[in-house]
């Protein structure tokens, strides 16, 4: 089901929607809907960088899911899907790169630039893995050596033209900046991963953003707001680390100025939070089963539609997979491969257990289920999951281990669809 709201605030996005940085007319642009591609957490590592060996796939099949092996092959695919959809801009939320190699920033940035010449503005904002991040490495075999990472200011010249160069405004004291997408709909990008304070948007930077808040009101205009790290918390459990460290504050400033929308990632997961008026969409990692990005509609009548779809990914190496099986299509890998990584979790998890292997097995299954589908956003009705044997047994015997609280967290969002959102123009305005 479409979650809905009417914000009496969202009048503003009627009509006059001319383009910045657009190939379509400024006419057509009057009669027609604006869209804004987002996604985030792409973790792009270059081919160079790695030989796909042992090392390599044992250290990336200890993870969430990612299938970094095959980066490449998810972003070009991505890139040519944006290519066609043509939207008035892509946003990019952060962590780029795997783990901030200056190898594989300078690599995506060609690829972007690319895509911009076709017309595209591309807007980049780093995330905590891109920056100065301490585990850039090349892998070779069972080697693992380090390798050249970005500071901020190398981060700004090796993706300058992707929104920094056209920004209405530029915040001198991180890698925060104003893109004015029309007269009408202004983009601000909050940088909360400089350096000097990682997982925080600085004092001086609020300060510089309240501002252009202000400006925006003077000129009639209405800001979609961006950050990589969280403003509202998307699961009970995964706040620390991935909310901003300073989350109630942004989230009374951004509602103080009547701003309704944030974009971000970080958590991995697709989900929507919403805290009053405020909603703070966290689009799912890109490099992530189900591998989804966002699209974002704004209609001439104000009202804004959000869905998520995902990269069709035609082309890509079954060698470099790292879990056996014959599979029919890149969905069916991706999926076996984040089944198999929660699996590895669930079997550190329930050891230490006084269970049977066939109960052991239930537990095991219902929880790949459930984060699976939590990941992409559709968690089941409640009375779906609290009926099986396998939620009985984790109520029972694993209730107090990670993955039982979190299944519980999981069922606040039961039955809720995280892929969609409708934002309608209030009919009184």
């Amino acid at each position: 089901m479409i979650k809905k709201t009417h914000i009496v605030f969202l009048s503003f996005l009627c009509a006059a929607l001319g383009g910045c940085g657009s190939s379509r007319p400024v006419a057509e642009k009057e009669t027609s809907p604006i869209t804004v591609v987002t996604a985030t957490d792409l973790h792009y590592l270059s081919p160079e960088l790695t030989d796909y060996g042992t090392g390599f796939m044992r250290m990336v099949g200890n993870g969430d899911g990612k299938l970094t092996q095959y980066a490449p092959e998810i972003t070009d695919a991505f890139l040519e899907e944006v290519e066609k959809l043509h939207p008035d801009a892509l946003i990019l939320s952060g962590d780029l790169s795997f783990n901030g190699e200056k190898t594989s920033h300078e690599e995506l940035a060609g690829k972007l630039f690319k895509l911009q010449e076709q017309g595209i503005p591309v807007l980049v904002l780093p995330g905590n893995h891109d920056i100065l991040y301490p585990f850039a490495a090349r892998f070779e075999a069972e080697t693992v050596t380090r390798t050249e990472r970005v500071s901020g200011e190398e981060f700004r010249d090796i993706y300058g033209s992707l929104g920094y160069q056209d920004a209405a405004e530029k915040d001198g004291e991180s890698l925060s900046f104003l893109y004015e997408l029309s007269e009408r709909v202004w983009l601000l990008l909050l940088d909360a991963n400089t350096e000097d304070a990682p997982g925080r948007i600085k004092d001086s930077t609020m300060q510089w953003a309240e501002r252009q808040m202000k400006r925006a009101e003077e000129a009639g205009a209405s800001i979609i707001t961006v950050t990589h790290q969280n403003v509202l918390a998307q699961n009970k459990l995964l706040s620390q680390g991935f909310l901003l460290d300073h989350h109630e504050e942004m989230e009374q400033q951004l509602k103080a100025h009547g701003i309704a929308l944030n974009l971000s990632g970080h958590v991995h997961i697709q989900h929507i939070a919403k805290s009053g008026g405020l909603y703070d969409i966290a689009t799912g990692s890109l490099n992530v089963f189900p591998h989804r990005y966002g699209v974002l509609m704004v209609d001439p009548d104000g009202s804004i539609t959000y869905e998520t779809k995902p990269v069709n990914v035609d082309r890509w190496d079954e060698g470099k997979a790292g879990i056996s099986g014959e599979y029919g299509d890149f969905e069916a890998l991706s999926q076996a491969y984040f089944d198999a990584c929660t699996r590895k979790k669930m079997k550190k998890e329930l050891e230490a257990l006084s269970v049977s292997e066939e109960e052991r097995a239930q537990m095991a299954e219902l929880a790949v289920e459930m984060n699976r589908n939590y990941f992409a956003g559709t968690t089941k009705p409640e009375k779906e999951v609290t009926d099986t044997e396998g939620w009985k047994l984790w109520k029972e015997k694993g209730a107090e281990l990670f993955f039982g609280k979190y299944m519980d967290s999981m069922l606040e969002d039961a039955g809720c669809d995280e892929n969609e959102l409708k934002i309608e123009r209030d009919p009184r305005s």
